[in-house]
């Protein structure tokens, strides 16, 4: 781990390092709604953890180990936020790299273009 934090630390400023917490993994976007209120995407559940870990590097698309949860899966779970980065997909050799928060917007409906635009 130090000589990757060393690596990582030639190349960029600052690093985040986070503790490793066990168990499934939810993202839940908070957006505001065109009025000036916020609401909250469904959750995106994450599955197909490698030794605990969920990849994270490009080799296995978010969309591929992702779903958006249903409003009765939602209801048994409990609702924790996190704000994600924007990504879509749809870039050449990255048609499934959409973010969690970009996936979540399609639980509602709305596709990338509109999801920028709300």
């Amino acid at each position: 781990m130090l000589d990757a934090l060393d690596e990582l630390l030639g190349i960029y400023s600052a690093v985040l390092i986070e503790e490793l917490l066990e168990g499934e993994k939810g993202s839940l976007t908070l957006m505001v709604d065109g009025q000036g209120n916020f609401m909250a995407s469904p959750i995106v559940q994450r599955f197909d953890q490698v030794s605990g870990v969920m990849p994270w590097s490009g080799h296995v698309p978010v969309t591929k180990n992702s779903r958006v949860l249903s409003a009765r899966e939602e209801d048994s779970c409990h609702r924790a936020a996190k704000i994600e980065n924007l990504n879509g997909a749809g870039r050449p050799g990255r048609d499934y790299q959409d973010s969690l928060c970009a996936m979540a917007a399609k639980g509602f409906g709305w596709e990338y273009p509109t999801f920028v635009r709300k």
